[in-house]
């Protein structure tokens, strides 16, 4: 025997080994099979498993995702007739498939139509040319490019939008279903010595910034357990566009299986009917991905959201590959429909049990991975989508541990689909975790475990192995018509999931998986034998005499020393344990004094302590001097420790309570103390209250200290952040935090008056004495001949009543010949001011006249509240030419208030 359980040693110690459990439930031991080293039916069945799971989260080593080639693509403008149909998800960089263009009017014109998704679109909202903002759809050319650039964005191309520059443009040119940005550029200057930003060359590096496609919610579809509104999975016409949900990648993975159609045919995604899809998991991973997570940084954002792009031309596995990867989610088929499951930490409640007996013929456990393939750097990029990247991709920190053997390998994770930094922090430690838990169990089941579905956790008790309700997730699973199981299970652990909720967690090495040999099946057996034995059957040296007693009576020896004795030293030794122990001053920690059989309290002690000193007849100064009182909740691994101790007499009295209360449990540690303590005599009175809460090491502590004879009190805190939270609900408000020596207030303070010695600030706006606003004229104006133009206005909000307002608008003036014009100001739109006027006559020439001008007004009397004032010029040139007011100018508003003294 002893060679055998040698051999069995040796066979556990070998990754991937087969071996027999037959009998394995009855305590007959193990045996080695015989198809170890062969190919045997679990062996075949173990390889199919994996590379049924190769490309999921859940296996040993996840594959990283590819990158569309659309990612890149977009940022250039080409021209390719047979380019494939592009998708766009959320706020991004959109495609730029130049579908047509012409010149026009002698070659000063250049026309362009830029494809940038094959579906209808919720916004375009930017275009960049190489790092230079060209247009915006609010402010349109801007900077160089005003006077030269017209964009034309169409969101859903049609006949009735149709544009139409030449003959054949509206009638074979119309992007029916798509939507599209119409570009006109103008080759040629606005002005004899003007040149156009695009007479060398129309820029290739374009980037067209807006929001992508309209998305199906089931959450707001009342056809759906569990949702509640108007839409519809089969009809699109209901979808919508909304700045969180159409960035949840949970819901742009539903939008792409049920595709977009256009005029009823399947334009991009796969067109799966909604009867095969699992629309409730999709509202469950929707949910997850936009609970709030905690940045490093701080601030919240959503746990997951997701931008980019994707190409027909794309593998549908890619596609799904790249949205699974920015929320941590596998998507599977159970029971025919298609279901998403984003992983995260649902171990505190697994579906159920699974036992030795349930696992029929050969196992095999990979505790790990072969050295070459133990990964323990994750790096790779994400897109930046700010102004300095322009959606590029760009490298994000490397998230790392230590390697076993010190050659470090690593693994490239690109992340097209996440514009957030602290995101893709997450999403890879989230994945270095996952791998660094790389143990697979995989085995026959009996039918007991048909009750399961892929992606449950379950407990597995296992004694061959030693384990006691080991915790592992199903990550593959057939059910067979002979009623037998067979399943891979992935080991889980709450460590996997620590940056699941802020990407502040370390990663740390995964704990062991400990062999507990109580749980040999041949260890159970032959103590089970010991506690069934019939006692008529016993014989030998040793057997006690009938009728002999259980435990140890008075009356009775323990060993050599009568029972009393033994009972009386005990109780010596507790008391003054017990005393020194719950001294005021020394008391640092609570220890659970009782008996456990089998893991369970057999009861809660009840101590009291006697002070002869204050009355030696009875030992107490009242009904109960000192009280300790130990009690363990249930059969977990909290406890609970209250202490009350009360003293009176003529001269003083004192009344102390300290309460303690602490869990440890899976390596965690925290308690909460308070102290109340209440003094009064010898000419001293006071009172004191200490509440402290510590979590593994973290504390925080809060104190109220009152003397009643120097009549003081102090409130003390002790924390790194002070948060408020509103009782009706929302969110917390962090109202102080501490770092580098200094507090901190977060937010916005409001305060009726502020009264110091001194202030220091960089920025006070609402005492200010003078309060601006201004807008800055954001391309050239040309304004007609005595007509008045209103060349800029603001609005602005005026504090306060009977404050001055000065007007001021700086202008930059221009004209191919003489300047001859009038300025006023139009304060709502009803009363004109008189602003200047100038009369430059240089010649009769075309002279090209340039000055500056700064009118001004100062304006009494006006009401507090929202006021728009607006400056306008008439041009008064006698030749009929337009007078230019350049970009750049500015119209400024100033309330002009008194210091606050």
């Amino acid at each position: 025997m002893a060679k055998a359980l040698k051999i069995a040693g040796t066979a556990l110690a070998v990754a991937g080994l087969a071996i027999v459990t037959g009998g394995a439930a009855l305590g007959l031991g193990l045996a080695l099979s015989t198809t170890a080293f062969g190919v045997s039916a679990s062996a075949l069945f173990a390889a199919s498993m994996v590379a049924n799971v190769g490309s999921s989260l859940l296996s040993a080593k996840p594959s990283a995702p590819t990158a569309s080639a659309a990612t890149a693509d977009r940022l250039t403008v080409s021209i390719d007739p047979r380019t494939p149909r592009k998708t766009v998800f959320g706020t991004t960089a959109m495609a730029t498939d130049l579908r047509d263009q012409e010149l026009t009017d002698e070659q000063a014109y250049l026309h362009r139509f830029v494809v940038v998704a094959s579906h209808r679109v919720a916004a375009i909202r930017e275009i960049w040319f190489d790092d230079k903002l060209a247009w915006t759809a609010i402010g349109g050319a801007q900077g160089d490019f005003a006077g030269y650039l017209s964009v034309t964005p169409v969101l859903e191309g049609s006949a009735a939008n149709a544009i139409n520059i030449s003959p054949r443009m509206g009638a074979s040119r119309r992007f029916t279903g798509c939507a599209y940005v119409y570009l006109r550029y103008k080759l040629t200057g606005n002005g004899k010595k003007a040149e156009s930003p695009f007479a060398g060359s129309v820029p290739s590096r374009v980037t067209i910034v807006g929001d992508g496609a309209f998305t199906y919610d089931p959450r707001l579809d009342s056809t759906v357990p569990g949702g509640s509104g108007p839409m519809r999975a089969d009809d699109q016409a209901t979808w919508a566009w909304n700045p969180s949900a159409s960035r949840n990648p949970a819901l742009q993975s539903l939008w792409y299986l049920l595709g977009w159609r256009i005029n009823g045919k399947l334009a991009v995604g796969k067109g799966v009917p909604p009867a095969r899809i699992d629309l409730a998991s999709f509202i469950t991973a929707a949910n997850l991905c936009d609970e709030p997570v905690a940045r490093a940084a701080g601030g919240t954002e959503p746990r997951y959201r997701s931008d980019g792009i994707f190409s027909e031309g794309d593998d549908p596995g890619a596609v799904q590959d790249n949205l699974k990867a920015a929320m941590n989610a596998t998507l599977d088929d159970v029971d025919g429909r298609i279901r998403i499951t984003v992983l995260h930490n649902d171990l505190a409640a697994p579906a159920g049990d699974l036992f030795t007996g349930d696992v029929l013929g050969a196992f095999t456990w990979k505790q790990s991975l072969d050295l070459p393939d133990r990964v323990n750097v994750v790096r790779g990029g994400y897109i930046d989508s700010s102004p300095t990247s322009l959606y590029q991709l760009v490298d994000f920190p490397e998230i790392r541990i230590a390697s076993p053997d010190g050659i470090d390998r690593a693994q490239t994770v690109n992340l097209g689909m996440v514009q957030s930094a602290s995101q893709a922090q997450r999403l890879a430690k989230l994945r270095l975790m996952r791998m660094l838990y790389a143990g697979t169990f995989t085995a026959v089941f009996n039918s007991t475990a048909w009750k399961y579905q892929k992606g449950d956790v379950i407990r597995l008790t296992f004694g061959p192995l030693g384990w006691s309700q080991k915790l592992f997730r199903i990550a593959d699973m057939a059910i067979q018509v002979d009623g037998k199981v067979p399943m891979m299970l992935r080991e889980e652990a709450a460590a996997i999931y620590a940056a699941d909720n802020t990407d502040a967690a370390p990663v740390q090495a995964a704990a062991p998986t400990v062999y507990d040999p109580k749980l040999w099946p041949l260890v159970q057996g032959i103590t089970e034998a010991g506690t069934t034995s019939t006692w008529d059957g016993v014989s030998g040296p040793g057997k006690p005499e009938d009728g002999a007693t259980k435990g140890a009576p008075i009356g009775t020896n323990i060993g050599a020393r009568p029972v009393a004795d033994v009972l009386s030293g005990l109780d010596v030794n507790t008391a003054g344990l017990l005393a020194e122990a719950l001294r005021q001053d020394d008391l640092v920690a609570a220890f659970d004094a009782r008996t456990l059989v089998a893991g369970q309290p057999v009861g809660t002690a009840f101590l009291a302590f006697r002070d002869s000193a204050t009355d030696p007849a009875t030992g107490f100064a009242s009904a109960a001097d000192f009280r300790a009182i130990f009690a363990k909740n249930g059969a977990g691994t909290a406890y609970t420790m209250s202490l009350d101790r009360v003293l009176v007499s003529p001269e003083k009295s004192l009344a102390t309570r300290l309460s303690d209360i602490g869990l440890v449990t899976d390596g965690a540690t925290v308690s909460v103390k308070f102290l109340q303590d209440v003094f009064i005599g010898d000419g001293v009175s006071y009172a004191k209250a200490i509440l402290r809460a510590d979590a593994n090491g973290i504390f925080g502590a809060f104190s109220i200290d009152v003397d009643g004879v120097a009549r003081r009190a102090a409130i003390k805190l002790v924390a790194d952040e002070l948060t408020f939270v509103d009782p009706a609900g929302g969110n917390p408000v962090q109202a102080l935090t501490y770092a580098n020596g200094r507090w901190r207030l977060a937010g916005t303070i409001y305060a009726q008056r502020v009264e110091a010695e001194s202030i220091k600030a960089g920025d006070i706006q609402s005492a200010a004495v003078s309060k601006t606003r201004y807008a800055i004229v954001p391309q050239d104006l040309y304004a007609p001949r005595n007509t008045p133009t209103t060349v800029i206005s603001l609005t602005f909000h005026k504090d306060e009543p009977g404050t001055t307002l000065k007007i001021t608008f700086f202008g930059m003036f221009g004209s191919p010949d003489d300047l001859q014009f009038t300025g006023a100001f139009l304060v709502d739109g009803a009363t004109s001011y008189l602003a200047g006027s100038a009369n430059l006559i240089l010649d009769n020439q075309s002279s090209q006249a340039r000055m500056t001008m700064t009118p001004f007004l100062f304006l009494e009397g006006l009401s507090a509240g929202d006021h728009t004032v607006a400056f306008t010029v008439t041009n008064q040139e006698l030749d009929n030419i337009e007078l230019t007011i350049r970009a750049g100018s500015v119209l400024e508003v100033t309330e002009l208030k008194q210091a606050m003294i």
